[in-house]
């Protein structure tokens, strides 16, 4: 028997564990612990905002954990929803969103995906698909390694 008062507590999605900054702990824990005081410009260059800011439309091969593979394209790189709130997220090299679109059909599992594009070469980040693209379906890689404040 369900109590009622479960009933009514909200649903963790994967969409809300997403941007509640999941994705940014389990990249974390998948590659080790970023240092507090790390500035924007350390770390891997794949974990830059700088990195893909001139790749939108590029092609990306894609393949998940399962095995999943297929060509996603960069369709976007935006701040972080937070960073309507805090203003000093805005524009950050280490703090930032991309959009992907795939195509329709069977799209990757939602978790750690690798992805390979030549100017980057193989790297593995936290994917998510969400919504519906006009032609496909739509994914995004949370990258969230800013300090607190």
């Amino acid at each position: 028997m369900i109590t009622p008062h479960l009933q009514t507590e909200p649903k963790l999605t994967r969409r809300r564990l997403v941007l509640s900054g999941g994705a940014a702990v389990a990249g974390l824990y998948v590659m080790g612990t970023v240092p507090a005081g790390a500035s924007a410009g350390s770390g891997p260059r794949y974990l830059r905002r700088a990195s893909y800011t001139t790749l939108t439309g590029a092609a990306f091969a894609a393949m998940d954990a399962s095995g999943v593979s297929t060509t996603l394209r960069l369709a976007a790189v935006a701040d972080l929803e937070r960073a309507a709130q805090t203003r000093s997220l805005a524009g950050r090299d280490d703090a930032f969103a991309l959009t992907f679109s795939g195509p329709s059909g069977t799209p990757l599992r939602s978790g750690i995906a690798k992805l390979r594009h030549p100017s980057l070469g193989w790297v593995s980040l936290f994917i998510t698909p969400f919504g519906r693209a006009t032609a496909g379906q739509l994914y995004e890689v949370i990258v969230d390694r800013a300090p607190e404040r």
